[in-house]
């Protein structure tokens, strides 16, 4: 097991039996500003994992919609104001070298973006 597998473990057992993972400034004043910082990043790589599991996988849910809209990459670009290149990653499947994961953000302002014009498209079928 790796380091950071390690203490990616720990950091989450500790906030599972104590409610806080213990990372400030205040509380580890034996380790230097920038180990903190490390552990920080390490407790906001559990969270967003424990919230991928939670909302599911975002890219496949947006895949899904523009499926089932018959949305192209053109089409979102323009309407979301992003590059077709970040939409075409956040499309690609998982395993593909350009693969790009949607956060949270990301997919709240994708589904508001595009929620108006599938009102329209559906009233029109």
């Amino acid at each position: 097991m790796g380091y950071r597998r390690l203490i990616k473990q720990y950091i989450q057992q500790v906030y599972e039996h104590t409610g806080d993972t213990w990372i400030s400034g205040n509380t580890c004043s034996n380790l230097s500003d920038r180990d903190v910082d490390e552990l920080r990043a390490i407790w906001l790589e559990i969270e967003r994992d424990v919230e991928s599991e939670a909302l599911g996988d975002l890219n496949r849910r947006a895949l899904r919609l523009c499926e089932q809209h018959n949305l192209t990459i053109e089409w979102l670009a323009e309407r979301l104001g992003w590059q077709e290149r970040v939409i075409e990653e956040w499309l690609l499947p998982a395993e593909h070298q350009r693969y790009r994961q949607m956060t949270r953000r990301d997919f709240q302002h994708f589904t508001t973006s595009i929620n108006p014009a599938l009102t329209r498209i559906d009233d029109r079928e």
